[in-house]
């Protein structure tokens, strides 16, 4: 794999997806990202669920119908969805 000035290590991601207290990840696994996924699926965070998706679409809509999304939102309706695949999807509410 070859590293760039700009390349962020997987375990620096997930440590801080883990102090973020991030409890799902619904992911669209890419090659980009491929150490992040690989992590995460050998068990780096085994109190977090993963969720592979096939598409973008298929990743927002996972996120919007999550339980725990629901809850942060306070019955709200996002007024944007921004999905920055790979990545991650952000809600505005």
């Amino acid at each position: 794999m070859t590293t760039t000035n700009y390349s962020v290590k997987a375990s620096s991601i997930l440590d801080e997806l883990k102090a973020c207290g991030v409890t799902d990840v619904v992911t669209v696994p890419d090659y980009v990202q491929a150490s992040v996924h690989m992590a995460l699926e050998a068990g780096y965070l085994p109190n977090v669920r993963i969720i592979n998706c096939a598409t973008e679409d298929e990743a927002v809509a996972l996120a919007l119908a999550s339980e725990r999304v629901q809850a942060h939102m306070h019955g709200e309706e996002p007024r944007k969805v921004i999905a920055r695949l790979p990545g991650v999807v952000s809600l505005v509410v």
